[in-house]
């Protein structure tokens, strides 16, 4: 399996703050908004977005030991209720010796700290990473997210 090289990866999962001119979109090869039941498949451009807007979100913020294990039964039904952002990778990345393909966070504008959930192996499960936005929230950040579910109507089936 490949180590992370790509600087917005190191900085969405726990070196938060480490951004440089070496980022590269080609970790996160696409996002997925799920909201209110749907799946929508961001563009390249809306993605990159996507991703620079969470990069904004976490730049102060520091990791922490997660308390959190992913279930993939009942990630799946929490997918259909509430609102997460899930980066897709083309490739297996890991971090802390833990794999992953996809990373799921869920959104809330109250949030100040989330789960990373990790996707591997055809599921959702295992240790989650977690990150501490210190002085901040998600609010900015879900605005933008619904703000793109609503312009976007590319269901993923």
């Amino acid at each position: 399996m490949k180590k992370i090289l790509c600087v917005i990866l190191c900085a969405m999962v726990f070196m938060v703050g480490c951004m440089s001119s070496e980022f590269s979109l080609d970790c996160c090869k696409y996002v997925v908004i799920y909201h209110n039941g749907q799946q929508y498949k961001l563009s390249k451009q809306e993605s990159k977005q996507v991703v620079e807007d969470f990069s904004k979100l976490i730049e102060d913020g520091y990791e922490m030991p997660a308390f959190g294990v992913a279930l993939n039964n009942e990630v799946e039904q929490q997918k259909n209720v509430k609102t997460f952002v899930e980066f897709c990778f083309d490739d297996i990345y890991e971090h802390n010796d833990m794999p992953f393909c996809k990373l799921l966070v869920e959104v809330e504008s109250e949030f100040c700290g989330f789960n990373i959930i990790r996707y591997n192996d055809a599921q959702y499960g295992g240790r989650c990473f977690y990150i501490n936005l210190k002085d901040k929230t998600m609010a900015g950040f879900y605005e933008n997210v619904v703000n793109l579910v609503c312009q976007n109507e590319k269901i993923v089936s």
